[in-house]
């Protein structure tokens, strides 16, 4: 896992108990990727490529995003964690640039993103009701089970309702 190039010291392969950055900062790692320094909520994040639903009030509580918790929330933004993380940890999540995203089974590349209720996980299903993922893309397809598949995002946020 690769550390930031801004701030110096900041690393994408681990989680902090207490806070090393003032959290909400932002960094970038060499190739120019962009994360933010967060905090888990209370229920952590599964693994890499679960995407969060921030709050950019404060940048606590990155909670796994699902239909319940993304609801009435257009325009909040998101971002994909490169990592596992424990409840209430401190850890930079990605939220521009290519990356692996947690979706669900047959997902397509190229087509819209959406919330599922399958808390972290996108789909291209289309649900009503369901909320739209701007900003973010798979570039291959994903075949088969729920896995990662490799996207890019640009400052996601949580879209209209289908």
């Amino acid at each position: 896992m690769a550390n930031l190039v801004s701030p110096l010291g900041g690393n994408l392969g681990e989680a902090d108990a207490s806070p090393r950055f003032k959290v909400g900062t932002c960094g970038q790692d060499e190739a120019g990727n962009i994360y933010r320094y967060v905090q888990a909520d209370g229920m952590g994040v599964t693994g890499p490529g679960y995407v969060v639903l921030l709050d950019p009030a404060d940048w606590l509580d990155a909670d796994l995003i699902d239909t319940t918790n993304a609801a009435s929330k257009e325009d909040r933004p998101v971002g994909v964690s490169p990592i596992a993380v424990a409840a209430d940890q401190y850890f930079w999540v990605q939220i521009c640039g290519p990356c692996n995203i947690r979706v669900s089974a047959n997902a397509a590349a190229d087509a819209v993103l959406n919330v599922t209720a399958t808390a972290g996980v996108l789909d291209d299903d289309a649900t009503a009701g369901a909320e739209v993922i701007k900003h973010a893309v798979l570039t291959s397809a994903n075949g088969g089970a729920e896995a990662v598949a490799a996207g890019y995002i640009d400052h996601p946020l949580v879209g209209a309702t289908l």
